[in-house]
């Protein structure tokens, strides 16, 4: 599915074993979308293989991430520029070959044409995510964010930030619960 320039909802779908160059489930350009109790399944793509999204602003509210594979970043979702926010999510089992097991968000990557993301995931639980690299279960790199009342459980990275890693980014974590994640430095 690709929503580019519009407004879109999607309640209780379920978008499983799609493959794309990106955004194998979903792929949102200058969009304001709500996506609610609908699940990304067994997606696959380059770069954000459940959802992957440019300049998008909106909500994902009570949506599942599993099983999705990205060669690059974002294995359950990727997020550049603007970014929605996510409450009550679940990622579970999702597969990046670079960073962002779980999610993927980044800002400003071409020099300031995209804007800068912010971040908020409320109540959401990342578990058993993987990344060849950083940030298992989330990977933020040059992004603000506010993560609040989120659970990291499980992941892996293979080189940093099991549960998070963060590079050039001010992420503000409130009430989370971030144990066993696995990586050989920083298993935050």
């Amino acid at each position: 599915i690709t929503i580019q320039g519009a407004e879109a909802t999607l309640d209780n779908c379920t978008i499983d074993s799609n493959t794309a160059p990106t955004g194998g489930g979903l792929f949102n350009l200058d969009a304001q979308i709500t996506v609610s109790h609908s699940t990304f399944h067994a997606n696959a793509s380059q770069t954000g293989a459940g959802v992957s999204q440019l300049n998008t602003t909106g909500l994902f509210l009570f949506c599942e991430f599993d099983a999705n594979q990205a060669q690059s970043f974002g294995g359950g979702a990727f997020n550049n520029g603007r970014c929605p926010n996510y409450e009550a999510c679940r990622f579970f089992a999702n597969v990046s070959n670079a960073s962002g097991g779980g999610m993927s968000t980044a800002g400003n990557p071409d020099g300031g044409v995209t804007e800068r993301s912010e971040l908020v995931v409320t109540n959401c639980i990342f578990a058993d995510n993987r990344a060849a690299q950083f940030g298992g279960g989330l990977f933020a790199n040059g992004s603000a964010g506010t993560i609040a009342n989120c659970t990291f459980n499980n992941n892996t990275a293979f080189i940093n930030g099991g549960g998070v890693a963060e590079n050039e980014a001010a992420g503000r974590y409130t009430d989370c619960i971030i144990w066993d994640n696995h990586a050989p430095r920083s298993a935050l």
